[in-house]
């Protein structure tokens, strides 16, 4: 049996990714789109994309009409990135020539971001569940929870020791170590929010700004750098080639405002804290549909719109947030993934 992917974003690699291996382990053939960033990281993985390199003009639907009638998969696997271009246009060509399709979202609410009605969708939570739930009210669509494939990528890489030893040696000298992510024009909100939470709070604490890569070299970058001068004399950590993702799962805060490594700092029981800014949430409402971030309503994850004491915040990590992260996050399901996979093919 053949499953055809499609993916643009990093977060779609890694969710994707994990489905693929296991289907590779049961002697699935795959064939591999890859928009945008996600190609290299197939590559880096052992896939061989479709393409030679990364499809950074948006299919017509002509070509993907191609693409299918000559790869003849039995199954196609999409997921959700923004803005969505050749996902979007596989999963209605899906629809169209009743090929089965599975969604695999990395965010809650991505699916709002493609019009096709998948006939699985695999679900990280039951937050997404419910969401999805929501959207294809009146369909066939099968709503399976399955847990984060994701989180399983990155728990199968675990945290190297370069990587415990850069956060280790900065949190001996001070009380706590923040990773801020930022992507967006919210990033300045969030930027200023922090350097005046930093200038109220007890104690000292040390920040690892990391932005989305899209925007080096843009006049964001230069605002976004302009803003980490004012910041209290020692509170910027030094630059080092560690994985941001390994950071969130070892830095005692994550901010940000919708990013998937407030999902790697909750599900290694850190705080994570989700600013909330007329424009952060502009930016989730365009991306996801939500105008709130679901790990907060369900007490895993800690709001804020303007400077708090970080010492506070920190104490606020208590059993009841560990106990939530804990229910809300779970590890990746494969061998579920793949049954309800196969039953779309053999009912």
């Amino acid at each position: 049996m053949k499953a055809l992917f499609v993916t643009k974003d990093t977060g779609g690699f890694k969710v994707a990714k994990p489905v693929a291996d296991s289907m590779k382990k049961q002697g699935w053939n795959t064939t591999i789109i890859a928009e945008g960033k996600s190609f290299t990281f197939w590559e880096k993985a052992g896939y061989t994309p479709l393409f030679s390199k990364e499809i950074s003009e948006t299919l017509s639907l002509a070509k993907v009409t191609t693409i299918l009638n000559k790869e003849k998969p039995a199954i196609i696997i999409v997921t959700l990135g923004s803005p969505i271009n050749s996902e979007n246009l596989f999963a209605l060509k899906a629809n169209k020539l009743k090929i089965p399709l599975v969604f695999i979202p990395d965010v809650w609410g991505a699916e709002t971001r493609s019009r096709a009605v998948p006939d699985l969708v695999l679900a990280f939570d039951e937050f997404e569940a419910s969401l999805c739930g929501e959207r294809f009210l009146g369909t066939e669509t099968e709503i399976c929870i399955v847990g984060h494939p994701f989180i399983d990528e990155l728990l199968q890489t675990g945290i190297p020791e370069k990587a415990t030893s850069y956060v280790q040696e900065i949190k001996s000298e001070c009380d706590g170590v923040i990773l801020l992510a930022g992507q967006g024009a919210y990033t300045t909100d969030m930027l200023q929010i922090l350097r005046l939470s930093l200038e109220m709070s007890d104690g000292k604490y040390v920040v690892i700004p990391r932005f989305h890569p899209k925007y080096k070299g843009t006049e964001y970058m230069e605002t976004w750098k302009n803003e980490l001068s004012h910041f209290p004399v020692k509170s910027i950590a030094k630059e080092a080639s560690i994985s941001t993702d390994h950071l969130a799962a070892l830095c005692d805060i994550t901010i940000s405002t919708f990013s998937t490594l407030l999902m790697v700092s909750a599900y290694y029981n850190k705080v994570p804290i989700s600013v909330n800014t007329p424009a952060s949430i502009e930016a989730m409402v365009k991306s996801t549909g939500l105008d709130y971030y679901p790990p907060v309503l369900a007490e895993a994850a800690i709001e804020i719109s303007e400077p708090v004491n970080i010492g506070k915040s920190l104490s606020k990590k208590s059993r009841a947030l560990v106990n939530n992260q804990n229910r809300l996050f779970r590890k990746f399901d494969s061998e579920q993934a793949l049954s309800v996979i196969k039953k779309l093919i053999q009912p």
